[in-house]
């Protein structure tokens, strides 16, 4: 009797508990921090109980067409103006001919119009001048304002010097209040689209990849997709790694929501980020990033791409970097993915076929098959520089030696032996490229782990299937 007293006891005592935290969840505001923690921990659980690949095998049962279906939002500035034209053609070679709308931090320039391959101009507009036109920020002063103030003044006075010297000091700032404009105008001008897709100038789309995964997505439910950064109180989409929204999404976000546009008017002329307001401003009506479907997105340039056991056999969707530095980087990308013979229907694109044309693999074998008959590639380091994928083993006296702490990590995707220093390097996040080459450097010996060859070959073919 006492045992099954207490028993019952704290069974009460449990659905007390359970009561006060739904009750308590209930209550909060939408972006309020308890809401946000039982969100971001449930999202974590669900990964890992549910894989994140079991949704290709699904029907495509929401066929879409990028020319009608999907609005794209290029957002960019004065000081990376060069860029936009670089991608359009990229995204032009790809055949994705959706409508386009350009947004900048600047008076819009007579000889800086852009136009789509059958001729149509391409919209462009200063998002921050149309900003305060409406007078959505009247009687509202700040330091950012004034900074923009100082850049349409250079450029009003055609000081071209001035105006690239202030935009390279405040762009980064502008940016931040380009992303709720930019919305409400192509929401407001474009016809209806099912999805709305916002890049920065140095961000590439493989156009494929991204047709393949809004296929199995529903546009009428409220989807805000993109690339996770931050903590459970903000996570939101990186910018740079391509932000897509859904039609509810949008109508949500600018309908009946006066005080929360109004809001984040304000709030952009301090707030750190743009692409962070955004997801604050969704979170305030019930809207999350979902990240079942993070792991498509990417933040950085091919070369400096790494991939992981639990996105090789995903399809991979954004690059992000290919400008800074390399002005010919987003055409050279734009040609790689560019559809052979104009074909308009192709498969997208995996993360595991980064690893294809490798130097050390012959050119008719798949680089990924090539460990199976040469597994340790001296002069190569797949594993690459110290990050948070990275782990550190001094004093380990073969390569043996390296491939077992490899083995007994059970996220290890590679290896790096280096002779001279007797150090074994391992990852969870390889570079499968012809950048993994250490020039002139014997000592290095490296490979990728049994684990993630097993995981390429169990979905390989799925590279080989047409998709619409």
């Amino acid at each position: 009797m006492v045992l099954r007293s207490l028993w019952r006891a704290r069974v009460r005592v449990l659905i007390a508990a359970v009561l006060l935290l739904t009750i308590s969840y209930a209550l909060t505001p939408y972006d309020g921090s308890i809401r946000s923690f039982f969100r971001f921990h449930s999202s974590v659980v669900h990964q890992h109980l549910i894989a994140s690949d079991r949704w290709i095998d699904d029907p495509a049962s929401y066929p879409v067409d990028p020319e009608n279906d999907i609005g794209i939002i290029v957002k960019t500035g004065f000081g990376t103006r060069h860029r936009t034209p670089r991608l359009l053609d990229a995204l032009f070679k790809e055949a994705f001919m959706s409508d386009i709308v350009v947004v900048q931090d600047y008076p819009v320039l007579e000889d800086e119009k852009y136009l789509m391959p059958d001729g149509r101009p391409i919209p462009t507009i200063d998002a921050i001048g149309r900003t305060l036109e409406h007078g959505l920020l009247l009687g509202r002063e700040s330091e950012r304002l004034s900074k923009y103030e100082r850049i349409v003044d250079a450029v009003n006075a055609a000081d071209w010097p001035r105006a690239e010297s202030v935009a390279k000091e405040v762009g980064w700032e502008l940016d931040t209040m380009k992303f709720i404009p930019a919305l409400q105008y192509v929401y407001e001008t474009l016809l209806p689209k099912k999805w709305y897709l916002l890049l920065d100038d140095d961000t590439y789309i493989i156009r494929s990849s991204l047709e393949f995964l809004l296929s199995h997505l529903d546009p009428r439910k409220p989807y805000y997709l993109g690339n996770p950064v931050g903590d459970y109180k903000a996570r939101f989409a990186h910018g740079g790694s391509a932000v897509v929204l859904s039609q509810a999404a949008m109508y949500h976000l600018l309908h009946h929501n006066a005080h929360g546009l109004s809001q984040a008017y304000q709030e952009s002329t301090t707030a750190p980020w743009g692409d962070k307001l955004l997801s604050t401003t969704l979170m305030k009506l019930g809207i999350y990033l979902d990240e079942s479907y993070s792991l498509l997105f990417n933040g950085e340039p091919p070369g400096l791409t790494r991939v992981t056991l639990d996105r090789v056999c995903l399809p991979l969707i954004s690059f992000h970097g290919l400008g800074a530095g390399n002005a010919e980087l987003m055409e050279q990308v734009g040609e790689d993915f560019k559809p052979a013979n104009n074909a308009t229907t192709h498969n997208p694109f995996f993360w595991f076929q980064l690893g294809q044309g490798l130097d050390g693999a012959a050119e008719d074998e798949d680089f990924w098959d090539s460990f199976h008959t040469k597994p340790i590639r001296q002069g190569h380091n797949f594993v690459g520089e110290p990050n948070e994928y990275f782990t550190f083993f001094p004093a380990v006296p073969s390569i043996k030696g390296c491939l077992a702490k490899c083995d007994d990590n059970k996220e290890c995707a590679a290896w790096t032996w280096i002779q001279d220093k007797q150090e074994c390097h391992t990852t969870s996040a390889l570079i499968p490229r012809r950048d993994s080459r250490v020039n002139g450097d014997n000592q290095v010996f490296s490979g990728i782990s049994k684990k993630m060859l097993d995981r390429v070959a169990s979905c390989s073919g799925r590279k080989n299937t047409p998709w619409s």
